[in-house]
């Protein structure tokens, strides 16, 4: 049961005056939630990996993991996968095939955070 008297009072503390100069006010804060509570220190990727045959792998990472794992990870995934001995990984909007410098940067850095789906080119 809610109480409606508490809750117009915990809402009118959360309410901006609009009359005259604004009075102090504590701070809002969600339930459960700590004022001063600090951001994580590295954000998780989800991360998709679309494979020749149609099927996709799925990953949940550190944005600041380098990229090159992702590509070790779908090798791993996949040991006996002749197709899987020499990629490349994309992505299509925008279409970008990655270099190897770019596999040495971070998620993060290659702007594929908060998450993004890669597609596995035949290499050469």
């Amino acid at each position: 049961e809610i109480n409606s008297g508490a809750l117009e009072e915990k809402l009118s503390a959360c309410s901006v005056s609009r009359e005259g100069p604004p009075a102090p006010q504590p701070p809002c804060t969600q339930a459960g939630s700590e004022p001063n509570a600090k951001p994580p220190v590295d954000e998780d990727v989800r991360i998709q990996v679309r494979l020749p045959d149609g099927s996709a792998l799925q990953f949940t990472l550190p944005a600041s993991l380098p990229l090159k794992e992702v590509k070790q990870r779908v090798k791993n995934e996949r040991p006996g996968d002749k197709t899987l001995q020499a990629f490349e990984l994309q992505t299509t909007h925008p279409r970008h095939m990655f270099t190897p410098e770019e596999l040495k940067k971070s998620l993060k850095e290659n702007g594929l955070t908060p998450s993004a789906t890669l597609f596995v080119s035949q290499g050469k």
